[in-house]
């Protein structure tokens, strides 16, 4: 793409067609082992495919855009690392509580997209279990000191992860949101996709010029290329 030679419409279209299945390849190694070792359901196996999908295209095309910037590989490397660690602080669980961010900063918190894979991942991941164990830790006649230690989170998945943002997570809040945060992830992976491309087209037109450039120049006389008092000089000899 570089040197001209090759379109970027093309090259986007080879990229997609090798990556995309890369990408829910690795999503469904990080699933499968889950569902082997953990036991965890997989009832909800094809949405959590997808976000994950999702989620792996983004960073995969983020670190592409990195690529094609000024700067070199030093440069690109430290902002990839540098979206990474932004996804991991601001996705509502190292810093949980965004309100007691400062507000310079808490806008980070609706932009990065792994808090909205965190979010409804984990809905994903507890919807449709039932635990053991709710009612003997919830019966009044225990002694407080006894339930005081007891994982009371709940009974039914959903609940459990009602009562983890209510004491821990405030980012699990709320209704079941999957559709729009999986929808936010794709927005946000079309969007840099789209500035990779017109990158690219960029560069590839400018290389085109210059070679145009190069071209005309190669088929110019050597008169042609001499200023006027060369020029003149040029001709008394």
């Amino acid at each position: 793409v570089k040197n001209g030679l090759y379109h970027p419409l093309a090259h986007l279209t080879a990229d997609l067609m090798v990556n995309v299945p890369i990408w829910f390849l690795l999503a469904l190694a990080a699933i499968v082992p889950s569902i082997l070792i953990l036991d965890s359901p997989a009832t909800n196996m094809l949405e959590m495919w997808l976000l994950l999908a999702a989620y792996i295209g983004f960073n995969d095309t983020f670190a592409q855009l990195c690529g094609t910037l000024r700067g070199g590989s030093a440069m690109g490397i430290m902002l990839f690392l540098m979206q990474t660690i932004l996804n991991m602080i601001f996705n509502g669980t190292l810093l949980a509580h965004a309100d007691e961010v400062p507000w310079a900063m808490r806008w980070l918190f609706s932009v990065v997209p792994s808090k909205y894979t965190f979010r409804s991942g984990v809905k994903l991941e507890f919807d449709g279990l039932v635990f053991e164990g709710f009612a003997q830790c919830s019966d009044p006649s225990l002694p407080v000191a006894v339930r005081a230690v007891m994982p009371c989170w709940g009974e039914a998945g959903l609940d459990v992860v009602a009562a983890l943002a209510g004491q821990m997570f405030p980012v699990l809040d709320g209704d079941f949101t999957y559709v729009e945060d999986l929808l936010f992830i794709l927005g946000a992976l079309v969007t840099l996709k789209l500035v990779h491309g017109l990158l690219m087209l960029r560069a590839y037109h400018g290389c085109c010029n210059c070679r145009r450039l190069r071209a005309f120049a190669r088929r110019r006389s050597p008169e042609d290329m001499m200023s006027p008092s060369e020029t003149r000089r040029h001709r008394r000899i």
